[in-house]
């Protein structure tokens, strides 16, 4: 099983954290896991990879240059500024993982909580991708600003089962790539807009408990035809997905399962760790700084022992 993961120097915590949890709950799977980063500093790769090893799993460490994402909007004042240009990495996981012709994407804001098998064995040969509705899928203006029929829906990007060999033959990493170019001003939610956009007609909705969003424990009424399977999804999720910016690691969170994230933290070297104020006072930013120098010093220490 393959499995990619996106991140930067700013979200390794959470990245560690998910891959603990999958590790935790699928300690008889053979994983292979892919970090898709820019400029990963090799004191954080360290700790990702101590992670995985410590469960007998294989991790790979892809670097991406920031120059291909240059006419990509992520950093313009939208309504999600906290979305970064890693969420883009994963537009080309097709030409990264060139000898993979089927990876299951996660963002780091997940956390896993049951073994992945099942859903890796959903079959998607004739699809780009298998997908959960996003919790907004409802909102006539998501389709009204990207221009197209709401019978397609509108998924989540944060768990995506995805067909590389089908992006290969269709050319569509381009075809993202040309949408985001030519249509910025629609892009609210960034990349996830853009692959709904150019996926509408071709990915294959898998169950809600694959990807349990913020919004499911908020509204359970209207939004899914099948509201039963939502409450069950939320009662035992497979995938958490803690989306919106209100992370487990604010004090602000009130997510009914936040405690998870502090679960498998534990397990983890960060778990000292304590949840902070997303404005932080001044003991979490000194702490936030000594977090910040201890990577740093990590950095040119392994430079020097590298010499």
């Amino acid at each position: 099983m393959d499995i990619a993961l996106c991140t930067d120097n700013h979200y390794v915590i959470p990245c560690g954290v998910l891959l603990c949890s999958i590790c935790e709950n699928n300690k008889n799977n053979d994983l292979q896991f892919h970090i898709i980063s820019a400029d990963l500093l090799h004191a954080n790769q360290e700790s990702l990879k101590n992670i995985v090893t410590q469960y007998r799993k294989k991790i790979f460490f892809h670097t991406i240059k920031d120059s291909k994402l240059e006419k990509c909007p992520a950093g313009q004042k939208t309504q999600n500024t906290y979305i970064k240009l890693a969420t883009y990495y994963r537009l080309f996981l097709s030409d990264i993982l060139q000898n993979i012709d089927k990876v299951l994407y996660l963002d780091c804001d997940l956390l896993v909580k049951h073994s992945l098998i099942d859903l890796w064995d959903y079959d998607i040969n004739n699809y780009a991708i298998g997908a959960i509705p996003d919790d907004d899928t409802d909102d006539p203006q998501m389709y009204n600003r990207l221009q197209y029929d709401s019978k397609y829906g509108y998924f989540n990007s944060g768990v995506l089962l995805i067909n590389l060999k089908y992006w290969r033959k269709n050319s569509l990493k381009d075809e993202l790539l040309n949408y985001i170019t030519q249509y910025p001003e629609r892009l609210t939610y960034h990349d996830q807009d853009a692959l709904n956009f150019v996926m509408k007609n071709k990915k294959k909705q898998l169950p809600l408990r694959y990807n349990v969003q913020n919004g499911f424990y908020q509204k359970m009424t209207s939004i899914f035809k099948n509201n039963e399977e939502i409450k069950l999804a939320c009662k035992d999720p497979y995938i958490l997905h803690f989306s919106g910016s209100v992370k487990p690691w604010f004090k602000e969170c009130e997510h009914p399962l936040r405690n998870e994230f502090f679960k498998y933290l534990s397990l983890t070297e960060w778990k000292d760790m304590q949840p902070y104020h997303m404005k932080m006072n001044l003991k979490e930013r000194i702490w936030y700084l000594q977090h910040k120098i201890s990577i740093w010093r990590s950095y040119f220490n392994s430079k020097i022992i590298s010499k």
